[in-house]
């Protein structure tokens, strides 16, 4: 009998269950922890990450479904960057999901 379902989906891939725990985390800060951080923080850095990660996988001709899961693995940590700056959030998202060779 085939697995099918979100669990199937989470047993898939463990970068699944890492960005399903990270996702919980970050409503658990903003909703009931009143975390300091804006929608627009949130959305420019989860957006700038997974834009970069896909502009690499294109330069180096990589299929994008595996370098956007990273990204968004990567992209909670630039949260924890305290600015008011909306370009300061998007260059340090920017740097932290850039590929390393």
């Amino acid at each position: 009998m085939a697995a099918s379902g979100p669990w199937h989906w989470l047993r898939a891939d463990p970068r699944h269950g890492q960005i399903t725990t990270l996702a919980l985390l970050l409503a658990y800060g903003l909703g009931w922890l009143a975390f300091d951080v804006t929608a627009a923080q949130v959305l420019v850095t989860v957006a700038t990450a997974i834009a970069v990660q896909r502009l690499a996988d294109w330069w180096a001709d990589r299929p994008p479904a595996s370098g956007a899961r990273s990204a968004l693995i990567s992209s909670p940590r630039c949260l924890l960057l305290r600015t008011d700056s909306l370009l300061l959030a998007a260059a340090a998202a920017a740097a932290l999901s850039a590929p390393r060779a």
